[in-house]
Parts: structure tokens; sequence; C-alpha cells
């Protein structure tokens, strides 16, 4: 065992000594067993933990089966972290807790946590995970399987901005600067060469990936969401409606239009929200089908209220599968009714909600 190393043998009877009087102490304030013997639990646990990793690193193999099996639990709950951040709902999947909001240039989204279930405990292991496969991969002697491990390791890397953590995308990138250093002072130049290589290869790969998923998650024209102002009530509506959909995640946007144009200005920037475009003008419909994302429907409207002709909407848009109970929606609308061009009115409905 590690501690019985003769120059250790007095830090480890100090430390024993130490967790003594503090227990003696503990008792002695709150007379209780329990909260006594949860303290020393919480004390010894670091040394359980020292022998347990001692022991397991004197096993090269067995730390490498570890390892794995740490990695590949890693990427199944890091898949569950990204699924989560593309707004799939499950209980297995919901923050305990408030979460955490993630805010960069204007975009902001809940930070996810997947199976962990809390975005600090998510992003500590994915943290860790790219570590681990950082470190296997440059081990690696096998081409494929050194940039298979450095992509997994840039994978796990990139999940940590998704819970909202980024201290840990930090503990990331102080672990590369000190594993590179250590890499160029101390590795064989053949070796050093051939994971430079791989390197260079992954990042390529990774900085590709990296941009498809910023674009989808954002829309390719997010920028021009951002330091504009608006001549028309409609174009603004249409605006808020995209900066909504995509801060919220909601499931569609439905612009209940005579004339089609606030469905017009809601397709001119990809947000990636399907948009449904209710009118009971043929014409309209017809001019809206060769809009960007948007899906008309023509609709004879039977009321001739605001809030009777929003919840036609609603069901409608069950009705055609769209949207389900318990679903966010955005909904857009004119007043005075009918007036072609005055669309004046955004509303946020979760579905069910209002009958």
């Amino acid at each position: 065992m590690f501690w019985t190393v003769p120059q250790m043998d007095d830090w480890v009877s100090m430390y024993f000594a130490l967790i003594a009087v503090q227990a003696v102490n503990s008792f002695a304030r709150f007379g209780s067993p329990v909260l006594t013997g949860i303290g020393i639990a919480f004390y010894v646990a670091p040394a359980l933990g020292m022998w347990v990793g001692f022991q397991v690193g004197m096993n090269i193999s067995l730390l490498r089966r570890l390892l794995n099996v740490y990695l590949i639990g890693s990427a199944v709950c890091a898949l569950s972290v990204f699924v989560s951040f593309q707004g799939f709902d499950h209980p297995l999947l919901k923050e305990v807790g408030q979460g955490l909001l993630i805010t960069f240039e204007g975009y902001s989204a809940q930070g996810a946590a997947g199976f962990w279930r809390t975005s600090e405990i998510a992003s500590w292991h994915l943290a860790a995970a790219s570590c681990i496969a950082a470190t296997m991969g440059a081990a690696s002697p096998k081409s494929g399987t050194q940039t298979g491990l450095l992509l997994m390791s840039l994978a796990f890397a990139f999940l940590t901005i998704m819970t909202g953590r980024r201290k840990a995308l930090v503990l990331v990138f102080a672990f590369a600067a000190i594993f590179i250093l250590l890499l160029f002072r101390r590795a064989d130049p053949a070796f050093r060469d051939r994971l430079v290589s791989s390197l260079l290869g992954t990042t390529g790969l990774a900085y590709i990936l990296f941009t498809l998923v910023i674009v989808g998650a954002m829309g390719r024209n997010f920028g021009e969401f951002l330091n504009r102002t608006f001549a028309r009530i409609d174009q603004a509506i249409a605006m808020a409606a995209l900066f909504t959909a995509v801060h919220m995640k909601v499931k569609a946007i439905c612009a209940l239009t005579q004339s089609g144009s606030t469905a017009l200005w809601i397709s001119r920037l990809d947000s990636g929200v399907p948009v449904y475009a209710l009118t009971p003008e043929e014409g309209s419909r017809r001019r809206m089908s060769l809009y960007r994302e948007v899906h008309p429907v023509l609709m004879t409207f039977k009321a001739s209220d605001r809030e009777s002709l929003l919840l036609e909407a609603e069901h409608k848009l069950v009705d055609l599968g769209v949207v389900a109970r318990g679903d966010l929606m955005l909904l857009t609308i004119g007043e005075p009714i009918g007036k072609s061009g005055g669309t004046n009115t955004l509303k946020i409905v979760r579905v069910g909600d209002h009958g």
C-alpha cells in the first residue's frame, strides 16, 4: 500500500490524527453520532480514493479497461447532453434545479445536463472524459484509433459549452497546454511528428463540425437579429418571433396572415424553426409556397375576435400533427382583424393551456 512507504508515515499519522480531533470536536458541538460519522466519511474518502487509484495504477491493463468503460459511459451521457440541448424533452434529461443560462453575443439558451441531471456534474465529467480521451489517443500506436480518440476528446470538450459551465472548458485548455508542453520536451521526435499530424487533421475536422453545429443552433443569419432598426410594425413582430423562437426552442411559428407579408419577413432569416402561415386567401397561399421554411395552409377563419382566432390556429396545428399538448409555439396576428399588413401582436402559447 502506498502510505506504508516510510517517508509518508508521519504525514499519514498526522492526517488521521486531524480527522480524530475533528470528529471529537464535531460530536462535542452537535452530539450527533450520525453527523460525526458523515464528517469522518468525507475526510476519509479522499484517502480511500487515493488507495484505489494507486492499486489500479499498478495494473496498466486494468486501468486501460476501466478508462475504456468510463469513456463509453461518458459518450452515452454526452449524447444525451447534445439531444437535450437540441430541445428533446424527457424526464430523464431534465435539469435538477434551475440550471444555467448560456449567453453569447445576444444568443441565449438553457444549459443541458442530459443523464447527468445537473450542469455542474455534466461539465466536469465531460472535461475529464476529454482529457482522458486525448491522453489515450496520444498513447495509441494505431493512427486510426489515435484520430478517433482525439476527435472524441474534442467532442467532449465542445459539449462542455452546452452545459453552460465554461470553467470546465478552461480545465481542458489548461490540460492541453501542459500536455503539449511536456510532449515537445520529452517525446520521441518521430512519435511527436506523427501525433502533431493527427492533431492538425483532427482539429480541421472538429472546426467543420463545430461550425455546422453552431449554424444549426443559431441559424445561418443569426447575426441579422442584432443591431437592426425596423420601419414597419409587422417586420418588427416577425423579427421578434424569430428571435424568441431561437431563444425558447419553440416547436413552430404560426402566422395568421391575409397578404402573407409577415410570413415573407420571417422567411428572410433562417432560424431553423418551421413557420406555418394560415390564410383565407388562395392567392396568398400560392405566393407563400415559395417562401423559405414557410408552410402555407389555406384556412377559413370562423371567429372574429383575436383570442378565438388564436385558439382556432392552435387547434389547426394540433390537427396537422405539427404540435402536441405541452409544446411551445408562437402566434402572430393583426388587429383590426382582416386588415392586410396589420400584424401587430405576438403571443407565446403552450399548447393545451387554453382549451
